[in-house]
C-alpha cells in the first residue's frame, strides 16, 4: 500500500498547449452541432438582434484580425476606448442624479442631502411650464411642478442653490425650449452671489430638437431658437468656459423603442444639425463641438449598451474630423441615463436590478456623466428612499466594484470589438440615410424618423407579447399577490395654485414697476452685439422680470409661427401588459372579488405539471389567480366538479394525446350551461384547431401565442369591462 503522505513528483513541467491539443472551429461546430439533437446549427445558435446584426455563439481572434490595423490607446485615435487617457482614475465619472423637487425650497432640501451621500453633481430638470418659457399663471394643469422644477424667478434661483457652493459641483441643466433665459438668470444670479462664474462648470443641454421629437412643438420658432444656442454659446465661451451650451439627447427616441443603431444615428446627425446651424452664425468648428454634450439612454442589453458606445465616440470623432475639428474637440462627450422604456409599475423593485445593469454597461462602454433613474419614477414620484437607491447603485459599481480602477474593461474581448464593429457598419448607413433625407429636423417632420423607430418598438412589443423578450414581472415571473401602488400626491390644480400664489407675492416688489422703462430698451439693445444681449437680458432678472417676461421682451411669441410635427411615441414596453393588470384590478374592485380561472387537469401529474405551470403563469401575468382541479372519473363527474364553483373561465390543461377523448365528452356539457363558462385549451392543437373550436373551445395558450391579445381577447369574451 501507498504511503498517503507520500508527495507525488511529476516528471516534467506541465504543458497544457503540448498535451491537448487545440480544437478548431469546425471541431467545436461538430460536437455543438451534435448536442442540438438535429435542430439546425444555425436556428439554435444564432441569434438576431433588433439592429439586424446575427451573433455567434463563440467569437475567436480571426473575427476582429482585420477590424483594427493599430492598437488604440484610451484618449487617442478614434476614442473607442474612451476620451481620456486615465479612463475614471483622475476624476471619475460624473455622479448626476435628479431630485425629484417640484418646488425651489424643496429641490434645496433634497439637493443638500444627496451631495452630502455621494452625488457629484447638481442636475436641474425643469417641468414643462418652465421648459415652455411660460409662468405658473399662463400655464394648464399638469405643466406645473410635475416631472420637473418650477423655475420663474431669480428668487426660485436663490432658494434652490442656498447654501450650496457651486464651484465644488458642475451645474447640469435640463431646460428644453427656456435654455437661454435659464442661463442669463444663472448668470444674475451668480453676480448677485458674487460668484465668480468662470470657475463654474456643467452643461446646458440647449436641445431644440429634443423638445420638437418629445413635445411635437417649439415654444417659439426653431430659428429663434438656434439664435439663442448661437447667442448663448458666444457669451458662454468668454465668460464661462467650462459650460457645455449644446446638448443632443436621444432620450425621446431611445424611450419610444429605438434601436442602438438608430439612436446612435440619430445622435450623429442632431449634432451636425447643430455643427451646421452655429457655423452659419459664424461660430468655428472647435468652438461648436468642443461645447456638445450627447445624451444616450443606457438600455438591458449589456454588451449591445457598451457597444452603442464606444461606436457613437468613433463615428462621431470621424465627423468632427470631416469638418476640420482638432483632436481635443473630437471627443465626444457623453451623459447617460438609465431607460424608463422597460420600466414596470407592477414588481417594481425590480427596476432597481434593470438599472444597475444598465449603469455597469454605461460605465463600462465609458461614459462620462450617469444618471441612475429611480425605481418609483414610472410613478411620478421619487422618495427619499427610492433616490438613495438610485444613487447608491452608482456609490456601489465605484466603492466596492471599483470600476473607477480601469480603463475600458470591454477593450480586448473579441464579442465586443466585434460587435463594435458591426454596430458601427450599420449606425452609420442609418445616419446616412437620415441625411440624404434631409437631416434631422427634415427626418422628424416627414415623419421618417418617427416611422422606422415605431417599427422597431412593434417589433420589440411582438416580442414582448410572444415570450419571445422578456420583462420579469411583467410577461414572466409575474407576482400574483401584489397589491397596487396608488400614488397620492397633490393635484395638478393645487400645484399651480401654490406657485402663482409664490409668483404674485413676488410681483409686488416695489421695484418691479420701473421694468417696464428697462422692457423699452430692448429695441435698441438687439442692435448690438451677442454678448450685449445676453448681459441685457441678465440684468432684467435683478429688476424682477419672470421667465416668461424675458422672452416675449425679445419674442412676441404670438405673431411668429412654431413648428408642429407628430412628436415620438413615448411609451413604455409594459404598457400594454399595464392595461390588461389595470383592468383585471378594476374588474375586482367594482366586484369585490377577485378574477380567477379554473384550471382543470388531467392527465400524469409527471407528464402534466410543466404544462400547469405554464397555464397558471400566463394567467397570472394578467393578475388572474389560477386555482387548479384534478379532473376525475366520468365526463358527468368532472362537469360536477368544474361547475361547483360557478367560473368564468375554464382552462383545460392535459397532455396533447388526452384532448381528442377529452374535448369531445366534456366540453358539449359545460356548452350548454345557462351561464357557459370562458373555456380555453392549454397547448398548440396544430391541425385540429377548428375541430376544437367547433366543438366549443374557444382560445388556445401555448408558447409563442401572443399573451397579451390573447388575454384581451379572453377578458372580453368573460365581460370583464376596461376600466
Amino acid at each position: 500500500m501507498e504511503n498517503p503522505g507520500k508527495k507525488i513528483k511529476l516528471d516534467r513541467n506541465i504543458d497544457l498547449k503540448g498535451d491537448f491539443s487545440i480544437p478548431t472551429i469546425n471541431e467545436w461546430q461538430a460536437v455543438a452541432e451534435g448536442s442540438l439533437k438535429g435542430v439546425p446549427f444555425e436556428k439554435a445558435l444564432i441569434n438576431e438582434t433588433d439592429e439586424g446584426i446575427k451573433l455567434k455563439p463563440v467569437y475567436l481572434r480571426d473575427d476582429i484580425r482585420e477590424i483594427y490595423e493599430n492598437n488604440n490607446y484610451p484618449g487617442t485615435g478614434d476614442f473607442v476606448r474612451g476620451i481620456e487617457k486615465d479612463g475614471f482614475l483622475t476624476k471619475g465619472w460624473d455622479i448626476c442624479q435628479r431630485t425629484g423637487a417640484g418646488f425651489p425650497d424643496e429641490f434645496n432640501q433634497y439637493l443638500i442631502e444627496d451631495l452630502s451621500y455621494g452625488q457629484t453633481s447638481i442636475l436641474v430638470n425643469v417641468d414643462a411650464a418652465t421648459g415652455k418659457c411660460i409662468d405658473p399663471s399662463s400655464s394648464v394643469p399638469g405643466e406645473v411642478a410635475k416631472n420637473g422644477l418650477s423655475i420663474t424667478t431669480i428668487d426660485d434661483m436663490k432658494n434652490m442653490f442656498r447654501n450650496i457652493e457651486l464651484k465644488n459641483f458642475p451645474v447640469i441643466f435640463e431646460a428644453a425650449d427656456s435654455a437661454l433665459e435659464l442661463f442669463m438668470m444663472f448668470n444674475e444670479y451668480c453676480k448677485e452671489k458674487n460668484i465668480d462664474i468662470s470657475t463654474l462648470s456643467g452643461a446646458l443641454n440647449f436641445d431644440p430638437v429634443e423638445s420638437l421629437a418629445k413635445t411635437g412643438t417649439l415654444s417659439a420658432p426653431l430659428k429663434y431658437l438656434y439664435d439663442n444656442m448661437s447667442m448663448a454659446l458666444k457669451w458662454g465661451e468668454q465668460n464661462i468656459p467650462y459650460f457645455k451650451v449644446i446638448g443632443a439627447s436621444t432620450l425621446p427616441y431611445h424611450n419610444s423603442g429605438a434601436s442602438a443603431v438608430q439612436e446612435i444615428a440619430i445622435a450623429l446627425s442632431t449634432g451636425v444639425n447643430y455643427i451646421d446651424e452655429m457655423k452659419k452664425r459664424g461660430i468655428s468648428i472647435n468652438s461648436i463641438t468642443g461645447s456638445m454634450v450627447f445624451r444616450f439612454g443606457i438600455g438591458p442589453d449589456f454588451f449591445m449598451e457598451v457597444a452603442k458606445l464606444r461606436t457613437a465616440r468613433v463615428l462621431w470623432s470621424k465627423i468632427v474630423e470631416a469638418y476640420g475639428g482638432n483632436e481635443e474637440n473630437r471627443k465626444m462627450f457623453i451623459h447617460g441615463e438609465t431607460s424608463t422604456y422597460n420600466q414596470t409599475k407592477y414588481d417594481p423593485y425590480v427596476n432597481m436590478l434593470r438599472t444597475t445593469t444598465e449603469s455597469f454597461s454605461a460605465l463600462a462602454g465609458g461614459i462620462n456623466r450617469l444618471t441612475t433613474n429611480t425605481f418609483d419614477q414610472v410613478f411620478g414620484s421619487s422618495e427619499t428612499f427610492s433616490r438613495r437607491n438610485a444613487r447608491n447603485i452608482q456609490m456601489i459599481l465605484k466603492e466596492e466594484s471599483h470600476l473607477d480602477k480601469i480603463i475600458d474593461p470591454a477593450a480586448g474581448s473579441y464579442y465586443v470589438e466585434k460587435l463594435t464593429d458591426e454596430v458601427k457598419r450599420k449606425s452609420w448607413e442609418f445616419f446616412l440615410e437620415i441625411e440624404e433625407n434631409g437631416g434631422i429636423k427634415k427626418g422628424l417632420e416627414s415623419g421618417f424618423i418617427r416611422r422606422e423607430v415605431k417599427d422597431t418598438a412593434k417589433k420589440h412589443q411582438e416580442k414582448l407579447s410572444k415570450g419571445k423578450r422578456v420583462l420579469i414581472g411583467t410577461n414572466k415571473f409575474s407576482n400574483i399577490n401584489e397589491k397596487k401602488v396608488n400614488y397620492s400626491g397633490p393635484g395638478d390644480k393645487e400645484l399651480i395654485r401654490r406657485r402663482v400664489k409664490v409668483i404674485d407675492n413676488f410681483k409686488k416688489d416695489p421695484e418691479r414697476p420701473e421694468l417696464k422703462k428697462r422692457f423699452d430698451e430692448v429695441s435698441s439693445v438687439l442692435k448690438k452685439d451677442s454678448v450685449e444681449i445676453f448681459e441685457f437680458g441678465s440684468s432684467l432678472f435683478s429688476s424682477g422680470a419672470t421667465l416668461q417676461e424675458v422672452r416675449e421682451a425679445f419674442l412676441k411669441t404670438g405673431s411668429l409661427q412654431k413648428e408642429k410635427i407628430d412628436k415620438m411615441e413615448i411609451k413604455r414596453l409594459a404598457f400594454e401588459f399595464e392595461k390588461i393588470r389595470e383592468r383585471v384590478w378594476s374588474y375586482n374592485s367594482s366586484e369585490g372579488e377577485e378574477l380567477t380561472i379554473t384550471i382543470a387537469v388531467a392527465g400524469p401529474p409527471g407528464k402534466i405539471k410543466p404544462r400547469i405551470d405554464f397555464c397558471r403563469s400566463f394567467f397570472e401575468v394578467a393578475g388572474i389567480r389560477g386555482n387548479i382541479i384534478e379532473l376525475k372519473g366520468n365526463s358527468e363527474e368532472m362537469f360536477v366538479q368544474l361547475t361547483e364553483s360557478r367560473p368564468k373561465m375554464i382552462a383545460l390543461c392535459a397532455p396533447d394525446g388526452f384532448y381528442p377523448e377529452l374535448i369531445p365528452e366534456l366540453v358539449p356539457l359545460l356548452k350548454g350551461k345557462a351561464e357557459e363558462p370562458v373555456l380555453i385549451m392549454a397547448g398548440n392543437p396544430g391541425d385540429k384547431r377548428k375541430e376544437f373550436e367547433n366543438m366549443g373551445i374557444k382560445f388556445f395558450i401555448y408558447l409563442g401565442a401572443d399573451i397579451a391579445h390573447t388575454i384581451t381577447q379572453i377578458l372580453n369574451e368573460s365581460g370583464v369591462k376596461n376600466g
